[in-house]
């Protein structure tokens, strides 16, 4: 059994979560209103509420429906053509009043576990002085713009910049117009930014942020928005399928842990948080899908053995320096199925705040050709090159691949054995691009280097790897 350490007054405190039931992604059918996990649709939102009745807008004060405003006064209304749009109607006058916050106005949608999509929205500035308006995807946690993890904004010039968590990126120029139609794709590693159906940025993110909802953000003037899409790519797991906090009951503890709930940071899930630096500690969640994510604020410090259905899949894996609510270690490439994995801290420090369960799910077939250029690459490894450890992790790996590549050769709408799911942000694992282990210094011991030759390539891996 665990020894938990309060880190508050109170000792309910240690009490756990009741086990976590099922929990509905947002992912609806074309009106906006149904769910509908079947069609290529995760949300849309026309903001002409046809499908309700007349009353429906009144009713609720012209609020958009699910949106959440962080800054700014957003509200439904008509544009000259008499068909409603979404506005942000603060205005030069209110710049410099820090209304509601100090932050330029803005408002979010979607589901934190929305992974990889594409957002698009069509914007027009109605205010002669001007205006900007932003697109942003990703987002996790904050109250501004910039807390997208990918964004694009545009004004009337025609200026045009792209963004990572507020940072210019890269930036250019279209066509002066008082409208436009933005797009953002996420996908995996791979951020591409369109401009009325034209690409005008792709971003390879080497630390990804992996998973978020979509932001809409402006300047202090008048901004329109319309005809807000967001889209599943095929061959792309659409969003993690369910999430357990590190309270949940169905989470194992065994070893010295210190948990803080109720008093925890606003940014960490349910306020809570398990940590251990203490050598032999481990952790045991079950899970559903084909990987999972191991969630929290970490410092980079801590080196695991990670095994999973009693089987070790990694061994000295050392895990990511990771912001809160994002991963500090993810696994891949496991059959679509009920599974078992367990963390075993072998040094460093180790903060648990939730996991999240990757599903094989997706429709459309996965592109393997990089994982097929990488197999190649390895050609014919001499197994006396190596130690029997090393050999036995490169070995299921590679073997892996190989029946992640025969598995793609079934043509069928909807291919739940192979998963192109990008990489998290700055995560680790055997199954992942940024993983390190100690047997990279070992003499003639290439176990580290084959394998993260198969695997960086991997920008989509197949999920069938283990």
């Amino acid at each position: 059994m665990p020894v938990l350490a309060p880190s508050g007054r109170d000792k309910e405190i240690l009490s756990r979560l009741p086990r976590s039931g099922e929990r509905t992604v947002l992912d609806t059918d074309a009106t906006g209103k149904r769910h509908d996990t079947g069609d290529r649709v995760l949300y849309t939102d026309d903001f002409g509420y046809a499908h309700e009745s007349a009353s429906y807008l009144k009713s609720r004060g012209n609020q958009p429906r699910y949106m959440v405003d962080n800054t700014g006064a957003w509200e439904v209304g008509k544009d000259a053509d008499a068909g409603n749009v979404l506005y942000q109607y603060m205005d030069q006058s209110m710049k410099d009043t820090a209304a509601w916050n100090k932050s330029t106005p803005n408002t979010t949608v979607g589901d934190f576990r929305w992974e990889n999509y594409m957002a698009s929205v069509d914007v027009a500035f109605p205010d002669a002085d001007g205006g900007r308006a932003t697109l942003g995807v990703r987002q996790q946690k904050g109250m501004t713009a910039a807390d997208a993890a990918y964004g694009v904004g545009i004004g009337p010039d025609g200026s045009w910049t792209f963004s990572e968590y507020g940072t210019v990126i890269e930036q250019g120029t279209v066509a002066p117009s008082d409208h436009y139609r933005l797009a953002v794709e996420a996908k995996g590693a791979t951020i591409t930014t369109y401009i009325d159906g034209k690409a005008v940025s792709t971003y390879e993110d080497p630390t990804p942020e992996s998973e978020g909802r979509v932001k809409l953000g402006t300047d202090f003037h008048k901004t329109a928005f319309d005809n807000l899409k967001v889209e599943k790519i095929a061959g792309y797991t659409p969003y993690a399928d369910a999430q357990l906090d590190n309270m949940d009951s169905a989470v194992g503890y065994d070893g010295t842990w210190s948990r803080n709930a109720a008093y925890g940071d606003a940014n960490d899930w349910y306020r809570s948080t398990s940590t251990s630096s203490t050598a032999g500690a481990s952790v045991t969640v079950p899970f559903t899908g084909t990987g999972i994510d191991l969630v929290g604020g970490n410092d980079g410090t801590a080196v695991l053995d990670v095994r999973v259905d009693g089987k070790l899949v990694a061994k000295d894996a050392g895990t990511a320096a990771s912001a809160k609510r994002t991963a500090a270690y993810a696994l891949r490439g496991l059959p679509e199925g009920r599974h078992t994995a367990t963390f075993v801290l072998r040094s460093g420090k180790l903060v648990v705040d939730a996991f999240d369960a990757i599903s094989g799910n997706v429709s459309g077939k996965a592109d393997t050709r990089s994982l097929r250029t990488a197999l190649d690459a390895v050609c014919t490894p001499r197994q006396q090159e190596y130690t029997a450890d090393s050999w036995m992790l490169f070995d299921a790996a590679r073997s892996a691949a190989k029946a992640g590549l025969r598995g793609q050769g079934a043509s069928t709408p909807s291919v739940r054995a192979s998963s192109r799911r990008g990489w998290p942000r700055r995560t680790t694992g055997w199954c992942a691009p940024t993983a390190r282990s100690r047997s990279e210094t070992a003499p003639r011991d290439e176990v580290a280097l084959r394998v993260r030759r198969i695997l960086r390539k991997l920008q989509n891996p197949t999920t069938s790897l283990c």
